[in-house]
């Protein structure tokens, strides 16, 4: 049947995503079924075309009690099924992890009618405490936003050299407990919404309502 976009009374997050590895740097092992749902795995790849393309989306999470989204940018998936994401330490999303670690990431392809939303808890990645695997993932960042680093930390432009990791680099790490799929058919009725939950045996699956 042919794919039509997420109606208008759909309310949809996105976010923008930077990943970080376990062990190191590198694209994570999408073909791994053990570390994320099959049906999940198999959407960031035929869908969304991850990790050969970059994957842009949207993140919610909560400062003083206020629901708040920014877009992050995706660049791969630990091999333990984590998202990593690469942030200011000096900056607001920053400090309301530090207070309430509850995350949601949420993807969406238009053309294709496809949604899938990451709900976990995130581990704040610092230069302190990760310097060596922030290290390796500092020459992805530009040189103008390596430079806005270091300007958040008081520095001026003239005496900033970019090739350091400013102190202000960290990374958030987005451990998943739930997972959610919405495929939208024409008509409405024929979409389906699956959710997956997390438990010690493994991933449970359940599908809802698509509504």
């Amino acid at each position: 049947m042919q794919k039509r976009c997420v109606p208008c009374r759909l309310v949809i997050v996105f976010i923008t995503i930077i990943t970080l590895c376990d062990i190191g740097m590198g694209r994570a092992n999408m073909t791994s079924q053990q570390a994320l749902p099959i049906k999940f795995v198999a959407q960031l790849e035929k869908v969304f075309l991850f990790p050969q393309n970059d994957l842009f989306g949207q993140v919610a999470i909560q400062i003083q009690d206020i629901p708040t989204v920014r877009t992050m940018k995706l660049w791969n998936i630990t091999e333990k099924g984590n998202f990593v994401l690469l942030t200011n330490t000096a900056s607001q999303k920053w400090s309301g992890l530090e207070t309430n670690n509850n995350i949601s990431i949420c993807f969406v392809d238009f053309d294709q009618g496809i949604q899938l939303i990451v709900t976990g808890k995130a581990e704040l990645l610092s230069t302190k405490t990760n310097r060596p695997l922030l290290e390796q993932y500092w020459p992805v960042v530009s040189p103008g936003i390596q430079e806005v680093y270091h300007i958040s930390e008081g520095r001026k432009l003239e005496n900033i050299d970019t090739k350091k990791v400013s102190d202000n680099f960290g990374g958030i790490l987005v451990s998943p407990t739930k997972l959610e799929i919405l495929d939208i058919e024409e008509p409405y009725r024929n979409s389906e919404r699956l959710e997956f939950v997390k438990s010690d045996e493994g991933w449970v699956e359940k599908q809802l309502n698509p509504l």
